[in-house]
């Protein structure tokens, strides 16, 4: 039998077999052919029998039961001619629903390895493409490779490909007509079983349901599911210090790969050891630790064993090697990526974090080679752990300096320090930068003098929306001096000079202008750009192409709304969530590389406030507003799961939820700002653990500063403390906070943006108004600006009604 492979791949992990971790997806090692572009060929093994998956009860049943009827289909066509009824041959459709991680994939080789057949999988963005045909051509492929191999073939994660029908009034839509009924074409031929995997299985072709013999539901693990995990996962039960059973409950809302990439990193994590990774350019002629010989390295600290001791061990026997110590490992990348020095060591895992961070250029750099370990353990926390949490772990890790004997066990001599933490600024890709946050790691004690601008480039629209900033690109909404046409411009950062611009004829009155209003989303190579009608486009960054779009309003039976679509689209995973406000699409999902409609909830017209992806006692959720209420969505079936009526009155709801790690802040006109938790489901809790009703902004987001809350509202600034439930530090009242702010904050200080076109950078944490810094940037004398500035790599970007302009912030 042929062989089909593809390279090594990464598979989330799903539902655990009993036998071990191996990637299901990993290649076959005695594999010759060439790889195959559009499924992988995966070897059933004895490890994923059935009868040795975790699953549910009445999941394994209708597997069984499915597989009997497949079985038996020759004795039951000899009895009851049932081809002469259902024309099915040897066809089995199956089609597995349920969220990521809870067992599809394993259960799909689990029928494979009873079958005695292997797997074909083909994942749904290697058959999708945004070239005419291509698509259905690739369909094609996956079954003629399925029929040449004798294989199941598997569709994983198909929800698009296997959508219903949509009406024909764009090129686009026939397209996707054209592949759906490619797909039927290519069901009704083939002679075997075939496996789908979807998170909203309601949303299938008509056609194809009919075609499915069965639905099962695949569904989050029991506490008696997830003890069996925990014990499968971590079989060494010498090595385990908490009871199966309290992890078991603790886990509850994770998934079967959400336990199994738990404990997989528990295990690892249980290692002390680091190595230090030799780093050169990525088009350097050096291959080998011999070619460093003549050339200059620049060390990790002496006090970065792995970087620095362990570097020179490892060129022990190589000659001439200049050696430069840098004050930090950031340092010592920043010497290789500046020319100072041929090739640096850092501890291991800091590549990509400093590629996270923009002070290496992602993709280019190579891993030249690694040193030997040497004992370590680091601890890191996600922007979700409380304050008071924090200091509690902190303190405890802190108390390991004054146990010698624990200390000799971390093989450490000073136990836990505080380390550095690493920034997240060298982009501000979305509506209040990075994670909707509003934060920057730092912000400066002052502001330089002269403040003048690096350079400005003019704009002829309202100053209605801010810009999106992706490395060396900045994309800014605008609109043509005679209000007829949509603008949108991609701008270097580095002198301001135009590199592409996208405009479409939009005419109309609005209140507030007409101009877009709702921040650009970059993500992936990819800009989402959305006008105040409706219209949205996905545009390529690199050039602007418009790889597909669509209109919010028209392609959704929408009413447009009195103040615009104003809501900038949320990237979740490989999804784009909008807010049409349609009876039957209040909010949905679109298939962010190719514009595909996922879901669509019904309910009410949409709201103005942005959307965010947050997660709630394990569970994720969209979290946002519509005209009446605030809900959370399920991000893969746009379920929704809870809903908040405000206490004292409608709202506009404008400004933008705020998540503090596992609790919600909402800020509104009519209910003041409110604290809320969740009831540890997922779902929140309606009585308030907090509120202020005296900070009531009908537009301005707070800004969060380490335990302070910054807003304005109605011609006051205020300072909340969150540490005292909301309390009301001080009230600063002065023209220039009477109409809507922008703030941006770090852990200790504020910077603002007022319509008025006034800067004013804050320390926080003093007890009454302390402005470190107040000036006004542009010469304009009524900027009129409610566009949101972006703050990346030390520079601050910001718009007038004229201009767009760079600054240096420090």
């Amino acid at each position: 039998m042929p062989t089909r492979h593809t390279p090594e791949i990464e598979l989330p992990p799903d539902a655990a077999t009993a036998d071990d971790h191996r990637n299901p997806r990993r290649r076959r090692r005695d594999s010759e052919e060439p790889a195959s572009e559009i499924g992988l060929l995966v070897e059933a093994e004895p490890h994923h029998a059935l009868d040795k998956l975790i699953l549910q009860p009445e999941v394994k049943s209708e597997i069984q039961t499915s597989l009997r009827a497949l079985e038996k289909r020759a004795d039951l066509e000899r009895i009851w001619n049932l081809s002469s009824i259902q024309p099915m041959q040897g066809r089995c459709i199956l089609n597995f629903y349920g969220p990521p991680g809870t067992g599809k994939t394993r259960a799909a080789l689990g029928i494979a390895w009873h079958l005695g057949k292997p797997l074909y999988q083909v994942d749904y963005s290697a058959v999708i493409s945004k070239y005419l045909g291509d698509t259905a051509k690739h369909i094609k492929a996956a079954f003629q490779a399925a029929r040449e191999l004798n294989a199941i073939l598997f569709f994983d994660e198909a929800d698009s490909l296997l959508s219903r029908r949509v009406a024909t009034s764009e090129s686009c839509s026939t397209s996707i007509n054209q592949n759906r009924n490619t797909l039927m074409q290519e069901l009704d031929r083939f002679d075997g079983v075939v496996i789908v995997t979807t998170n909203l299985f309601e949303n299938y072709d008509p056609a194809l349901l009919r075609r499915i013999q069965s639905h099962i539901h695949f569904r989050l693990p029991n506490a008696s599911m997830r003890r069996e995990l925990f014990t499968l996962h971590l079989p060494n039960p010498e090595r385990v210090t908490a009871d199966y059973a309290v992890l078991a409950e603790l886990s509850k809302g994770l998934s079967g790969g959400d336990i199994l990439t738990l404990c997989l990193n528990a295990i690892h994590a249980g290692s002390t050891d680091l190595r230090g990774a030799f780093i050169v350019p990525k088009d350097s002629a050096i291959r080998t630790l011999h070619d460093l010989s003549g050339k200059r390295l620049s060390l990790g600290p002496a006090e970065d064993e792995e970087a620095h001791a362990a570097a020179k061990k490892a060129l022990q026997g190589i000659a001439n090697v200049t050696l430069h110590a840098a004050g930090s490992m950031d340092a010592a990348a920043l010497a290789m990526s500046d020319g100072e020095a041929d090739a640096a060591v850092v501890s291991a895992f800091m590549p990509v974090l400093l590629e996270g961070c923009g002070k290496l250029e992602k993709g280019q750099t190579r891993l030249l080679a690694e040193t030997d370990p040497v004992p370590f353990i680091r601890v890191f926390a996600t922007e979700g752990l409380e304050t008071d949490l924090e200091a509690k772990i902190t303190a405890a890790l802190f108390s390991s300096a004054k146990l010698p004997e624990l200390l000799t066990a971390l093989e450490s001599r000073d136990g836990f320090v505080l380390a550095e933490k690493a920034p997240d600024d060298a982009d501000w890709p979305d509506w209040r930068g990075n994670g909707r946050r509003g934060s920057i790691s730092h912000l400066p004690t002052k502001l330089p003098e002269p403040f003048k601008p690096l350079w400005t480039h003019a704009l002829t629209g309202p100053a209605m929306a801010g810009p999106a900033v992706s490395g060396r690109r900045l994309v800014i909404p605008d609109k043509s001096a005679d209000a007829k046409r949509d603008v949108f411009l991609c701008l270097s950062t580095q002198d301001g000079s135009e590199l592409w611009r996208l405009e479409y004829d939009v005419a109309g009155d609005m209140e507030y202008s007409n101009a877009p209003r709702a921040t650009p989303v970059i993500h992936d190579g990819l800009a989402y750009l959305q006008g105040a009608f409706g219209h949205l486009h996905c545009v390529e960054l690199e050039t602007g192409k418009v790889v597909w779009k669509t209109n919010l309003f028209t392609d959704f039976a929408a009413e447009r709304l009195t103040w615009g679509a104003s809501i900038a689209p949320l990237v979740v995973d490989d999804m784009l969530i909008i807010a049409p406000g349609a009876k039957d699409a209040s909010i949905a999902a679109l298939d962010r590389k190719t514009g595909a409609v996922r879901w669509k909830t019904p309910g009410n017209a949409a709201a103005y406030a942005a959307f965010i992806h947050a997660t709630f006692d394990g569970i994720p959720q969209i979290i946002g507003y519509d005209s009446g209420s605030l809900g959370g969505w399920h991000p893969g079936t746009g379920e929704r799961l809870w809903t908040l009526v405000p206490p004292d009155g409608s709202d506009f709801n404008v400004t933008t939820p705020i998540m503090l790690g596992e609790k919600l802040l909402l800020a509104t006109e009519n209910n003041g700002t409110r604290l809320y938790r969740f009831d540890g489901e997922g779902r929140i809790v309606t009585d308030p653990l907090a509120r202020n009703d005296d900070l009531a902004p009908d537009t301005c987001t707070p800004g969060i500063a380490g335990q302070r809350v910054i807003a304005t509202a109605y011609g006051d600034l205020f300072c909340l403390d969150l540490a005292r439930g909301l309390q009301t530090v001080w009230q600063q009242p002065g023209d220039e906070f009477h109409d809507h702010c922008n703030i941006i904050t770090s852990a200790d200080r504020a910077l603002l943006w007022t319509a008025n076109g006034d800067l004013i950078l804050l320390d926080t944490q003093s007890p009454k108004y302390a402005p470190l810094a107040k000036l006004r940037p542009f010469d304009e004398k009524h900027p009129n600006t409610l566009a949101h500035p972006a703050i990346a790599n030390g520079r601050l970007f910001l718009r007038s009604g004229k201009a767009v302009a760079c600054f240096i912030l420090e």
